[in-house]
């Protein structure tokens, strides 16, 4: 059985920039599991792949890069759409932290 709500709602709430970063792993996964996974008792662990649980649709992903750059206030570039960078919550850390950096240093 899927694990995916067929019509995520749109993350409403935007976060303000300071003093989140060091919870980006816990906002990234109330995110998922508010609009994507159905059931309460569904565990996202922190290298839990989206894709291998079907956690994520494509159309999933698209939203939730919306999420990182309205709540990170990072520009995710078509070449960075990579499971690389999105695929569990390690990776999305990662990735902000990395995009953080590149910020701090402009």
């Amino acid at each position: 059985a899927s694990c995916v709500k067929s019509h995520p709602r749109r993350w409403d709430h935007p976060i303000p920039f300071e003093g989140f970063m060091q919870d980006t792993k816990n906002l990234a996964r109330n995110f998922l599991l508010d609009n994507f996974v159905m059931g309460s008792n569904v565990v996202i662990a922190d290298d839990t792949s989206f894709m291998e649980r079907h956690i994520l649709d494509s159309t999933g992903f698209i939203e939730l890069i919306l999420f990182i750059e309205e709540t990170f206030g990072v520009k995710v570039e078509d070449a960075e759409m990579l499971p690389e960078n999105f695929d569990s919550l390690l990776n999305i850390e990662g990735y902000v932290e990395r995009k953080r950096t590149v910020l701090a240093g402009d």
